[in-house]
């Protein structure tokens, strides 16, 4: 789609109609005319950011189409490639750490991108025909390089040419397929738009900031095209929006922290989702009782503060009514929403290029990841619309069920389990639990023991991987800023001891290994079973030590504070301590 040429003085881009010159000391953006000699092909630029050495030029150097909208094509971006600004043939180590964490979260991050349509805004806000070039209409909330985007968006409102090189990426789930109901040629399909702000892992990231934006955010669009119609209906995910977190200790389940129901944050958040999706519907699916009582408790309390009537609070506790594999009787909770007025909601209806209805209203679920429960619901909450939709266009006659179309009911499951893993993916480092009942409408054995190790996994993960994870995040959406600081924020400046502790463990199991699968043939059975005891005892007393002190060996992010873990440096070294607002907080 493009072609990049690099000089030592400045990198030159062109498309088909444009180029620009970027230079490598100021950074300054200009039109320009393309070289005469041959260049890259890339596929899209991504943006700059700088780091604690130089800048760099973020490109991406392959697309992949996935499908089309309006006869825009939709790619899907890997291969990216950070180029600096300033040669360096060793950068220093705090660079090649920073360097890293961007390569990392670009190698795991499903960024899809089009060069002609406005991919973050969903179809009931788009403005068709307005001339405007996506950067210019997109949804500031999902574009996901927005931060790394400004440089050229800035050099845009000076030199009109930068706007041809501005490209709209979404970090989530674009998927469209063509299909056959009734012999009615159809296209189907999800698009599953993460949000950039408060962004990150399953455990960093809960309930919400003093903004209004909350953890996990995600705007789920079904599309439908039939005919010369197109439908949208759209549901959203969230976090539940109070000061609330777990704190890793590298047990199981980590410890609860609630801070309080955060009245004005709500406030902020609700405003802007009324703002923008109409009425809400707050479908909450955490368990009434044990452990995530106190998340049930501090929604309700959100709500009773908020007293908005445009707030349609509805309580479904998923794992008692759906318990014993009964996930057919999600459907009760379907009948509930339509009992107080969801039947009223309607959707968004494009005919022939004009707007012919709109969605009035949203449905905001959440369980304690908004993953797992969540994909049920939201999926079957899709199936139900679905069904509405192609009666309304023909495609179903009265009495005539979608879900009697095999091959359909197929394609349906899929696409949304496949939504399922990418948003799971992206918070949790695993696919989605329960996907089993999304591709196959029932749950299986089969599928609880993939969900167990997908558990297993994400135990490991989210204890020690995460750290890492967030750290990218940070990195990228330039929430932290590298120039900003002097000191590393990667020196590892825990105590001796504490460091020290996992390798002593790591090796005690191998010598207790070692001593049990190869005992001494020169000593005797009691003897070598001795020698196993000891190593033993050496491996329970570390274990039990790790364990006992599991806060100092959790990865933790390491660039931007959290709200209930901080560092405080002791004259032996650094130890990470609840904060005084996680004290008196619930076990």
């Amino acid at each position: 789609m493009f072609t990049l040429w690099k000089h030592p003085e400045a990198f030159t881009i062109a498309s088909s109609n444009a180029a620009i010159r970027i230079d490598r000391s100021t950074a300054e953006i200009s039109s320009a005319k393309p070289p005469p000699s041959t260049g890259q092909s890339i596929a899209a630029i991504i943006g700059i950011i700088q780091l604690r050495v130089t800048k760099y030029l973020i490109v991406a150097n392959t697309a992949k189409a996935v499908c089309d909208i309006f006869e825009s094509k939709v790619y899907k971006l890997s291969g990216f490639q950070l180029l600096p600004f300033k040669a360096h043939s060793a950068p220093a180590t705090i660079e090649t750490e920073f360097l890293g964490l961007i390569r990392k979260h670009l190698a795991s991050a499903p960024m899809y991108y089009s060069p002609t349509y406005d991919i973050s805004t969903a179809l009931q806000r788009q403005q068709p025909n307005s001339g405007e070039k996506p950067y210019e209409s997109a949804d500031e909330r999902f574009f996901w390089n927005y931060a790394v985007s400004q440089p050229l968006v800035r050099a845009a409102e000076k030199e009109p040419a930068v706007k041809e090189f501005v490209c709209v990426t979404i970090f989530g789930v674009y998927h469209l397929e063509h299909t056959k109901i009734n012999g009615v040629p159809l296209k189907f399909g999800i698009v599953s738009r993460r949000s950039r702000h408060r962004a990150g892992t399953r455990y960093f990231r809960r309930g919400i900031d003093d903004n209004g934006n909350v953890a996990n955010y995600n705007e789920t669009e079904q599309l439908l095209f039939v005919k010369d119609r197109v439908y949208s209906y759209v549901q959203t995910r969230g976090s539940v929006p109070g000061y609330w977190g777990e704190i890793n200790k590298l047990t199981y389940r980590p410890k609860m922290a609630i801070g309080g129901p955060a009245i004005e944050a709500a406030s902020k958040h609700f405003d802007q989702q009324k703002k923008l999706y109409g009425e809400q519907y707050l479908v909450n699916l955490v368990n009434q009782s044990g452990y995530e009582k106190a998340v049930k408790d501090l929604y309700e309390n959100v709500v009773e503060g908020l007293h908005d009537p445009a707030l349609h609070y509805v309580y479904f506790d998923f794992h008692h009514e759906c318990s014993k594999m009964r996930w057919h009787r999600v459907n009760l909770l379907l009948d509930e929403l339509e009992r107080i007025g969801l039947d009223n909601q309607g959707w968004c209806l494009v005919e022939n290029g004009q707007v012919k209805a709109k969605q009035s209203s949203v449905v905001r679920t959440n369980c304690m990841d908004c993953l797992d429960r969540t994909n049920v619901v939201q999926s079957c909450l899709g199936g139900w619309v679905l069904q509405q939709q192609l009666e309304e266009s023909g495609v179903l006659s009265n009495g005539q069920k979608w879900e009697h179309e095999a091959r359909f009911v197929s394609l349906f499951r899929n696409v949304w389990a496949d939504n399922a893993d990418g948003v799971s993916r992206a918070y949790s480092g695993t696919p989605a639990l329960k996907t089993d009942f999304t591709r196959t409408g029932k749950r299986t054995k089969m599928g609880a023991m993939q969900d167990l190790r997908n558990s297993i996994t994400r135990y490991y993960l989210n204890n020690l991987n995460d750290g890492h994870r967030q750290d990218a995040f940070n990195l990228f959406l330039e929430d932290y800023s590298p120039f900003e600081h002097v000191e590393s924020p990667f020196t590892d400046r825990r105590d001796l001891w504490t460091r020290s502790l996992p390798y002593f463990l790591g090796f005690s199991v191998f010598l207790l290994v070692f001593s049990v699968i190869y005992p001494s043939p020169r000593h005797t059975i009691k003897f070598n079973f001795g020698v196993s005891c000891f190593f033993f005892a050496i491996c329970s007393i570390a274990f039990r030590k790790v364990f006992s002190d599991g806060l100092q060996y959790v990865d933790w992010p390491k660039l931007l504070p959290l709200d209930y873990v901080r560092g405080v440096n002791k004259p032996s070294g650094l130890r990470y301590e609840l904060t005084s607002r996680s004290s008196s907080k619930q076990d």
